[in-house]
């Protein structure tokens, strides 16, 4: 078969049909773990100050948290590293330069702020703005949201240099984000009859 395009007739491109199976459900890995569930298992976003996996990033680099730049440049830069581990570099490179830029724009205006009120506020806005572009990345269909559970799941403090710094911003997120409320996530899991009747 062959597509015309309707304002030139001379452009013409091959196409070929496909049957599309709408029965398969989309990113149903996203939502159930083929592995055993763990009992205790901890997030990100745990109250900001219970979590072990960003208490141990915090103590390993105690003035880090103090100064948001260099948090972002970690993050970036440990993003990159996880991607390039799993054959994802291109797609880790292009979240490392979206957190970058945030961070480049927000530079360029705090410099231009005309007193220290401007400043805080405009530094407020910058953990909001790269919490929420962290939140994004968490939350699209990438090899990142696969690696953050794996890791929190399994508590691999291995990941402690690469993750940390992005971990603490994905809580930071959390933590700014909306009205303090208790709130219950479910989520899908398989699970067989042995793990049912135990």
């Amino acid at each position: 078969m062959v597509q015309i395009s309707r304002t030139d007739s001379y452009k013409q491109r091959p196409i070929q049909r496909e049957e599309v199976d709408i029965s398969r459900h989309l990113r149903e890995e996203r939502f159930s773990f083929a592995e055993y569930p763990r009992p205790a298992a901890k997030y990100f976003g745990q109250g900001r100050g219970n979590n072990k996996f960003i208490n141990t990033w915090l103590s390993k680099y105690p003035g880090v948290k103090d100064d948001e730049r260099l948090v972002v440049k970690q993050a970036a830069k440990g993003i990159e590293v996880e991607g390039e581990s799993c054959g994802e570099g291109f797609e880790a490179k292009i979240m490392s330069d979206q957190l970058m830029e945030v961070q480049n724009n927000f530079d360029d205006k705090i410099k231009a702020a005309d007193n220290d009120k401007d400043r805080t506020s405009i530094k407020h806005r910058f953990i909001e703005e790269i919490s929420k572009c962290c939140m994004q990345f968490y939350t699209a269909e990438s090899f990142l949201y696969k690696l953050m559970n794996k890791t929190l799941r399994n508590e691999d403090m291995s990941k402690i240099d690469t993750l940390g710094a992005y971990c603490y911003l994905l809580g930071s997120y959390v933590y700014f984000s909306g009205p303090k409320t208790l709130s219950t996530v479910y989520r899908g899991c398989e699970l067989t009859d042995d793990m049912l009747e135990a």
